[in-house]
């Protein structure tokens, strides 16, 4: 029998891929190393030797790559065990020095086709012993064994050794494998089956036909044989003969004998006692032919009972249509419905968009309109800024009334304030609007401005008040009486000259 041989492959993968092949004989079929190839081309290789049924790597690891191959070729992979002795991996002799003889032409073998070679030994010396016992095994079933399957004997332990890399007993493996190659020979052998059954056929409807006619067995009787009108005579062994063939008995001692036995018998109970045999057969026959019409029966309740399944798998076919045609109304309603739910999802996209625009333009108008609004305002404050800096200069050319600068609070940063609305300048009347805040250090500030007067609705601490006296800077406390001579705009006011001056020489 032609069979594709069972492998074991040794691979390595580093710069270059190597590839061993060994059958499960331990045989080496094929050793190389690639550059570059790919894993169809790869696998195109093996299957060319055969089927893989265990892949053998010379590493204590599975790498990524052998488990990517070992998933394409459905083969399990043999790694080491840690610390596994390279003297329990060796062939036996003879099969070394085969496999030595390739490993000892360095030319044409790199370290990637050695490690690959040595991966498929280990991996065939595990199983090793288990194939040994398989065959002692095999061989001790030759003897119940046909010739057919003495021929066949290479597939049969080809493949019970695959079984047992498959984790099958010993004995499981050759049973499986002898019931599989019966399988296939019984397969082969169909038409013989078929041309068998269609003879025997045959003869069952002759014999329905003509059932006295038909050859029941070696010795049954011909119905013609019993005409009244043929004449017969018989021997001592009670067989039949015509008169033709008693004339051919050439002696006289013969035909003696012959009357003889004819006197001792009686021919009239011999005759009775065919056609007993002949009602006999006939019964038989009768039965026969009631069993087969009792077949016929069933052929034909078998023939309505298959009409019926025909007409049932008829009925579950129109049913499975309408299913199916249903199916697809309700897949083109899903279509249907997908293609309008992915419209939605464009327009709520759309929607989302034009959303996300508007939102964006309102965000800039907001910004715009806040900027519109902080450069109005600023406007504002400058022209107030600069209205009230023009009316404040029209009262310093005044002759009756005095400009005074407010500062808002008694510290650096009022000063600073008052300083940047209208420059604090020598002699300068100043109003505190109030005197809380770092008094000291802002009395020290307006001293070296060299302001003229301070006006305050509340006492000054007196260290405050000893800076200024120091200075000579005089210190008016605003009363009711004088309120009613001051007039105040934006960031300034303004008093009576005449009641200034009367203030000031108090």
């Amino acid at each position: 029998m032609n069979f594709k041989k069972n492998l074991i492959v040794g691979y390595d993968h580093g710069l270059n891929v190597g590839l061993a092949i060994l059958d499960l004989n331990g045989n080496l079929l094929f050793l190389n190393s690639f550059k570059e190839i790919s894993n169809s081309e790869l696998i195109d290789t093996i299957h060319d030797y055969g089927n893989v049924v265990l892949i053998g790597v010379n590493s204590t690891q599975t790498p990524k790559i052998v488990e990517e191959l070992g998933i394409s070729l459905n083969s399990p992979i043999f790694t080491l065990q840690e610390n596994q002795d390279d003297q329990n991996n060796k062939l036996p002799s003879s099969k070394q020095k085969i496999l030595n003889s390739f490993l000892n032409k360095k030319q044409f073998i790199n370290d990637n086709g050695k490690n690959a070679l040595i991966g498929a030994i280990r991996a065939f010396n595990e199983y090793s012993p288990k194939f040994d016992n398989l065959e002692n095994n095999f061989n001790r079933l030759k003897c119940n064994l046909s010739g057919k399957l003495f021929e066949d004997e290479e597939f049969l332990i080809d493949n019970a050794k695959a079984l047992v890399i498959q984790s099958f007993s010993i004995n499981l493996a050759i049973n499986k494998s002898l019931k599989s190659f019966l399988n296939i020979n019984i397969n082969n052998n169909n038409n013989n089956h078929n041309c068998f059954n269609e003879n025997i056929q045959n003869n069952s409807q002759k014999f329905h036909n003509h059932p006295l006619k038909f050859k029941v067995n070696k010795n049954s009787y011909n119905r013609n044989l019993f005409n009244k009108n043929h004449n017969f005579k018989i021997n001592k062994t009670n067989k039949l003969h015509t008169v033709d063939s008693f004339n051919k008995i050439s002696t006289e001692d013969d035909k003696d004998e012959f009357n003889k036995c004819s006197k001792e018998l009686d021919l009239n109970k011999l005759i009775q006692d065919f056609e007993n045999d002949l009602d006999y057969l006939n019964n038989k026959l009768i039965i026969y032919k009631n069993k087969l019409q009792n077949k016929d029966e069933l052929i034909k309740n078998l023939e309505n009972k298959n009409k019926r399944l025909l007409g049932f798998i008829e009925f579950k076919d129109n049913e499975l249509n309408k299913l199916n045609s249903e199916t697809n109304k309700l897949n083109s309603e899903v279509n249907f419905l997908n293609s309008k739910i992915n419209k939605l999802n464009n327009d709520i996209s759309r929607d989302i968009l034009k959303e996300k625009e508007v939102a964006s333009k309102i965000r800039l108008l907001k910004s715009i309109q806040e900027e519109f609004l902080k450069e109005r305002n600023l406007r504002l404050n400058l022209e107030n800024k600069l209205n009230s800096k023009v009316l404040f200069s029209d009262f310093m050319f005044s002759e009756t009334e005095t400009p005074i600068k407010i500062i808002e609070t008694f510290t650096k940063k009022g000063i600073r304030d008052a300083n940047s609305y209208f420059k604090l300048e020598r002699n300068d009347i100043i109003l505190l609007s109030s005197t809380k805040g770092e008094k000291s250090k802002a009395a020290e500030i307006l001293v070296k401005i060299g302001i003229g007067a301070i006006l305050t609705y509340d006492d000054l601490e007196h260290s405050v008040e000893k800076i200024f006296e120091k200075e000579e800077i005089d210190i008016i406390k605003i009363t009711n009486e004088l309120l009613k001579y001051i007039k105040f705009y934006e960031n300034f006011a303004v008093i009576d000259s005449n009641v200034l001056n009367r203030e000031l020489k108090k």
